[in-house]
């Protein structure tokens, strides 16, 4: 069930990002339907992670995301090589 939890986050993060650099984003309908969730539970969790988790602070410098990208790499690898744990 933990996995659904890893789900939302990284789709939520995902549409933020895209809404970021889109000039016209789609709708939050769309968006909950391609989700699988209800519009009210995506609103909820889009304002929880904006608003609550971000302070409305979408930009990324470089340095963290060579760091970010470092890390989810070498996550990656652990995978494949079969030594990071999975829950």
């Amino acid at each position: 069930m933990k996995y659904l939890c890893y789900y939302r986050l990284f789709a939520m993060a995902t549409i933020l990002a895209a809404k970021f650099v889109e000039e016209k984003p789609l709708k939050n309908d769309w968006y909950a339907k391609v989700l699988g969730i209800k519009l009210q539970d995506f609103n909820k969790l889009e304002v929880e992670l904006l608003v609550n988790s971000l302070n409305f602070n979408l930009f990324v410098d470089e340095e963290s995301l060579i760091s970010i990208n470092e890390s989810v790499t070498g996550y990656y690898y652990k995978i494949l090589k079969g030594s990071a744990t999975q829950e």
